[in-house]
């Protein structure tokens, strides 16, 4: 079947789409393809990681044998719902009951799991402190964090920095590196019986990353100073703060580049650019007011009643589709 731009094939069952469209590609050499099947037994995702699916779940994989800019993955996306909606009006849906609600990266919800008392302590910690929030580090890149640190160190006196961890089972590890060097650092969990965290905290609890955000004047986002394709950097952003990655960003690469454009986020390749980043943001209370509203205008405000983000950067960005029956 053809749409007049992806040639579509759907099956009943399969053992992997990603491998099922490249034995489709080598037959036909179509350089433009699209795979629909509704049994996946083996799913696969990124870097080999497992992808579970159901019986009766719609499965896609999509083909292009083009070397595309950034810019045009937006329009790509765009184009795919649209032939899930046709889809779904041959099977017989009407069009009023697909609504297609945007991208599900940027809809963020400050939602931060935390006890009022712990609140009220970390409020207190946070008083009058600069606050610098290193999120979802990858263990590869703590040296990097506590060089930083240091550095930051020498030139902020209210200096106070959030690290948290992606693997929090490291937490105690990383809590021995910074007193290694001097500082004074405590974990969450902590947090209520240790009064020591004069230099920083280690978040060694899996759902609050959003409560340090909001508190934060800069955030660092992990996973892109090594290969490991940088984490969530929407959701810093949906507190107005600005936000930082290294030279890896291959899971994030559409809106990482969409927010640079925007002013609102920095990609730095070491830890010296990283550090300098940092001060130039802290010293800079008109850039960071001026990030804040630039972060309004891209992200857009979140529609809590469709979980939807009414902005451009959404517009061109991956979408979902949602089904009312």
């Amino acid at each position: 079947m053809d749409n007049g731009f992806f040639d579509l094939y759907f099956f009943k069952n399969i053992e992997n789409s990603n491998d099922k469209i490249k034995e489709v590609f080598k037959k036909n050499d179509n350089p433009r393809l699209a795979l629909f099947c509704i049994n996946q037994k083996k799913g696969r995702g990124r870097k080999g990681r497992v992808w579970k699916s159901k019986v009766g779940d719609l499965t896609c994989s999509i083909l292009i044998k083009k070397k595309l800019d950034i810019s045009e993955m937006g329009k790509i996306n765009i184009i795919i719902v649209s032939i899930i909606i046709n889809i779904f009006e041959d099977l017989g849906l009407k069009k009023s009951s697909v609504f297609v609600s945007g991208n599900m990266k940027f809809d963020v919800k400050p939602s931060f799991n935390l006890e009022t008392e712990l609140i009220k302590k970390l409020d207190k910690l946070f008083r009058h402190k600069k606050i610098v929030v290193f999120g979802s580090t990858h263990p590869e890149e703590d040296g990097k964090v506590l060089e930083v640190t240091k550095i930051l160190q020498k030139s902020f006196k209210e200096l106070f920095i959030v690290q948290a961890p992606r693997y929090i089972q490291n937490s105690q590890s990383i809590v021995k590196k910074y007193s290694g060097a001097g500082l004074k650092v405590t974990t969450l969990s902590q947090i209520l019986i240790d009064n020591t965290a004069k230099d920083g905290l280690i978040v060694d609890r899996f759902g609050v990353l959003n409560y340090f955000y909001s508190k934060a004047r800069v955030a660092f986002v992990g996973g892109s100073f090594e290969e490991k394709g940088c984490h969530n950097v929407v959701e810093p952003a949906y507190f107005g703060v600005p936000v930082i990655v290294g030279p890896h960003i291959e899971n994030f690469q559409y809106e990482v580049h969409s927010m640079e454009k925007r002013g609102i986020l920095f990609i730095v390749n070491n830890s010296k650019e990283l550090s300098s980043a940092i001060s130039n943001l802290l010293i800079s209370k008109n850039c960071t007011e001026k990030i804040k509203l630039n972060c309004v205008i891209s992200l857009g405000a979140i529609n809590s009643v469709v979980g939807s983000s009414a902005s451009e950067v959404t517009l061109n960005a991956a979408s979902c589709v949602e089904i009312v029956l």
